[in-house]
């Protein structure tokens, strides 16, 4: 996990709590926080740690009565061009970016996953009303609902993890 939600915690939480004013620390999850998905593990891994982070703090500012709330953003797939954040790293850090984007037809699905995503202005419309209201998880995507359910299921039944992959699920053509 990159260190900014351990830093910023760090940097402005008492600042926020000295100040005896109501205040508010928003971080930014995924709903990938909430399940592995293959090919995906180091993002679902730092934004799994992002909402456990996010929980904790929640807990101990409660606990210790003060005036700063806490809110995650977990939102689905938002149309942005983060798909595309590779081409800032440099060249030693991407080994396999290159090779894939230069797959048109890569490209021409990660664009349409990713262009089909919520609009960011939703998400920060949703941010502003959790704060508003003081509500720790925000949300913003169709079907949140069901997505939780089938992740989070499994879990409190003690059975396997849903398969999630956007690479290639190999099970299928194994059995013929």
């Amino acid at each position: 996990m990159s260190g900014g939600v351990v830093h910023g915690v760090k940097a402005f939480t008492q600042i926020l709590i000295d100040q005896g004013e109501p205040a508010h620390i928003v971080n930014t999850a995924s709903l990938a926080s909430y399940v592995g998905i293959g090919q995906h593990s180091p993002y679902c891994a730092s934004k799994a740690a992002c909402l456990s982070i996010s929980q904790s703090l929640y807990s101990e500012l409660v606990a210790a009565n003060t005036r700063v709330g806490v809110s995650v953003v977990c939102p689905g797939m938002v149309a942005t061009d983060i798909h595309r954040s590779w081409r800032n790293r440099p060249a030693s850090d991407r080994p396999w970016s290159d090779r894939e984007w230069n797959d048109v037809g890569f490209r021409a699905n990660s664009d349409a996953a990713q262009g089909a995503g919520i609009r960011p202005e939703y998400i920060a419309e949703a941010t502003i009303n959790a704060i508003r209201e003081n509500r720790f998880y925000v949300f913003r995507s169709d079907g949140v609902g069901a997505y939780l359910d089938r992740v989070l299921t499994p879990i409190v039944k003690a059975e396997n993890p849903p398969v999630i992959t956007w690479g290639p699920d190999l099970r299928a053509a194994a059995k013929n």
